[in-house]
């Protein structure tokens, strides 16, 4: 595999096209990476476990593992066709959670549910 480039030492790595982006381990830029249609290949941190599906929308790999990293980005670059699969479903598990519609219909229905149990 050509064009990868590893940025420092770290854990959490995300695949744009067949470059290598650094998300760190915080959950807000691991979401917006994911919205950015990023795969995310990241270790299993449960900060992350309800934003991050494995084998959808990103992969877990062992901790401290560089080889699980690289097995994932090789298998994700020599695979075109389930690379943009992962990558369409990042983007849309972003949207469908954290879209501002999407958060404010919840809330709409919270606060709908409120006010049903106060009679």
């Amino acid at each position: 595999v050509t064009d990868v480039l590893f940025e420092g030492n770290n854990r959490n790595y995300s695949i744009r096209r067949r470059e290598v982006c650094r998300p760190g381990r915080t959950r807000l830029v691991t979401v917006e990476a994911l919205a950015c249609g990023c795969v995310v290949i990241a270790s299993d941190l449960p900060t992350l476990r309800d934003v991050i599906k494995s084998d959808e929308n990103g992969v877990w790999v062992e901790p401290a593992n560089s080889n699980a990293i690289a097995d994932a980005i090789t298998k994700l670059l020599c695979d075109g066709p389930r690379l943009e699969e992962y990558r369409d479903a990042a983007r849309a598990s972003v949207i469908d959670k954290y879209d501002w519609s999407a958060v404010a219909n919840r809330y709409a229905k919270l606060l709908s549910s409120l006010s049903t149990m106060r009679g």
